[in-house]
């Protein structure tokens, strides 16, 4: 709370004597703008109250008090704030410790003040002792005009970032003016004041009280070391009796330095590169192995939402690049890396960031200074890649008719395999004059073992079991595995077992 001023009919600078039946106009200023919601009062030591009228929005609240018959006080003065529903833009109340009390001036409250009417004239002798004469009626007061011009008290201005009155604006920055008088305006029309700006603050609000509002948008270019208002252009404004202001000696300068400065408050600081994290199948929070033909998703994090026009890349130390695959209008942009035939690195890192076309939301470019270039974890690039092989399977019973064989998928390798070793052969294994069962198999892990498996219709020896199942398993944190195979069938009265297509891979995802 900056000050409290008082005003009413017949007082001049908050000296005066008021009536019951007379309103008096309380005005606060506060160091801020605030919100009212909820009917605020003030307390007066006339035991009256004044009920808040306007002000929301602004620095300045209006409160009016109409004294009622009994009321009366030496000086009046605030005796209780109750300001409950009034704060700041951040919600914040309003702390009353130290507020003023005691408007300027000295306001005398007497409800026993009144106008003498004019005696009634005294009844004539009657001329006739018979016949009086009736008294004349008494004459009323006639109340005078209104002819006293208002005046403007004073000037007070407020925006975001000031501090009573003080501090800069810039272009596209709004000052709230509050034009406080010495009695209530009515105002019809648009009245506006003219600035040392060579802006324009234009009327909000406020007719029907003793301060009105105006609102200056700061334009491109317009600049003043001290706002001031050079002219007031206050045609349709009155007081109550139809009068107009009185424009001499109005203030000019609000109080505080208020500096309107002629640049711009646009954004200028540039955006930072945060983080930058990769991701690819087989991978654990950014560490493992990725091979030709692997796909690396590099994510680039920014300090602000980023805009992409263009095509920008990243430079990696394993001769690869990273495209920009999307994420323009968020702070994580996405790259991805496509590993090429002898492409390697012992740990994937960016060496040069290409973000031509890559701006923040104000159009500023990316600060590269100190920018991540290792993403977390080690990401091993190999410059060697899966290739298909076959192993050859051997069977523990005799009468094996062929060597069995077995195709690993694409994009394996066979390791550590038992009694086997690679061909290229396709030749399948039939069944002889009993099951077959095949020598255990391990493989390492991130290894995929599949068979082509198809029915030898050539096959003539009868089995006396009519299945074969040979056992496979995967090193490390794979469990034992084993194709399934179907039922014997016959063939011209001759069964036989043979491992179908659909159930003779054993497939287990890259780890």
């Amino acid at each position: 709370m900056q000050w409290v001023a008082a005003n009413g009919p017949g007082v001049t600078n908050g000296t005066g004597t008021v009536k019951a039946g007379d309103t008096v106009h309380l005005t606060l200023k506060l160091s801020e703008v605030v919100n009212v919601s909820g009917t605020p009062t003030l307390s007066l030591n006339s035991n009256g109250t004044a009920t808040y009228v306007s002000g929301s929005g602004s620095d300045t609240l209006q409160f009016d008090y109409k004294v009622a018959a009994g009321e009366n006080a030496a000086d009046l003065e605030i005796s209780g704030y109750n300001l409950s529903g009034v704060k700041d833009q951040a919600g914040n109340a309003i702390n009353v410790s130290g507020a003023p009390h005691q408007p300027g001036g000295t306001l005398v409250i007497n409800t026993q003040a009144s106008v003498d009417p004019t005696a009634p004239v005294t009844p004539t002798t009657p001329v006739n002792p018979t016949t009086p004469v009736a008294p004349t009626t008494p004459v009323a007061p006639t109340t005078p005009a209104d002819t006293t011009a208002p005046k403007v008290q004073w000037i007070a201005a407020n925006a975001a970032g000031l501090s009573n009155g003080n501090g800069t604006v810039r272009a596209g920055d709004t000052v709230h003016l509050s034009v406080n008088f010495n009695e209530a305006m009515t105002v019809n029309g648009s009245p506006t004041l003219s600035l040392n700006s060579s802006g324009t603050a234009k009327y909000v609000g406020g007719s029907g009280t003793n301060t009105l509002q105006f609102d200056y948008t700061v334009g491109a270019g317009q600049k003043a070391s001290d706002l001031a208002v050079t002219g007031y252009n206050l045609g349709g404004v009155t007081d109550k009796a139809g009068n107009a202001v009185n424009l001499t000696g109005a203030p000019l300068q609000p109080a505080g330095t208020l500096v309107v400065s002629a640049t711009s408050s646009a954004d200028t600081t540039k955006p930072k590169v945060q983080w930058i994290a990769a991701n690819a199948d087989g991978l654990s929070n950014g560490n493992g192995t990725v091979r030709a033909g692997d796909t690396v998703h590099l994510s680039v994090n920014f300090n602000e939402a980023m805009t992409v026009n263009g095509s920008p890349t990243l430079s990696l130390n394993s001769n690869g690049t990273a495209k920009y695959v999307g994420g323009s209008g968020t702070n994580t942009l996405q790259f991805d890396y496509t590993v090429g035939a002898g492409q390697n690195a012992s740990d994937l890192a960016v060496t040069r960031y290409n973000l031509g076309g890559v701006t923040d939301k104000a159009g500023n470019t990316v600060n590269l200074s100190g920018a991540p270039l290792q993403p977390a974890g080690t990401l091993a690039v190999s410059a060697t890649s899966f290739s298909p092989q076959t192993a050859t399977l051997t069977s523990s019973a005799t009468d094996l008719a062929a060597p069995a064989t077995v195709a690993p998928a694409a994009d394996t390798s066979v390791s550590s395999l038992s009694s086997a070793s690679p061909t290229t052969s396709d030749t399948s294994l039939v069944t002889g004059s009993q099951a077959n069962s095949l020598t255990d198999l391990a493989f390492g892990s991130r290894k995929t073992v599949g068979f082509p498996g198809f029915q030898d219709t050539g096959a003539s020896a009868a089995p006396s079991d009519s299945s074969v199942t040979p056992k496979l398993a995967l090193l490390s944190q794979y469990s034992a595995s084993s194709f399934a195979t179907p039922a014997a069938t016959s063939t011209a009265g001759q069964t036989q077992g043979w491992w179908g297509n659909a159930a003779q891979t054993l497939a287990k995802p890259h780890a």
